[in-house]
């Protein structure tokens, strides 16, 4: 389901349609687990000059996510 950051609640899962964050990659889940005013942390595979790993990251409340329904 098309949404933005905005609509996530902690503990959503989700994909970045675009991937244009650093380290992140299309068709790869993402998880919400932490909230602030102006967006969200999430965490999920990150890719780096040494290869892939898990870590965290910021999006703002304008990013395009594409939901993941339960």
């Amino acid at each position: 389901m098309p949404g933005t950051v905005k609509d996530l609640n902690i503990g959503d899962f989700f994909y970045l349609p675009n991937a244009d964050h650093k380290g992140t990659r299309c068709n790869v889940p993402y998880a919400c687990f932490g909230r602030e005013e102006d967006g969200i942390t999430a965490k999920g595979l990150l890719e780096t000059r040494i290869g892939s790993k898990i870590g965290e990251f910021y999006l703002p409340n304008f990013t395009e996510v594409e939901i993941v329904a339960d």
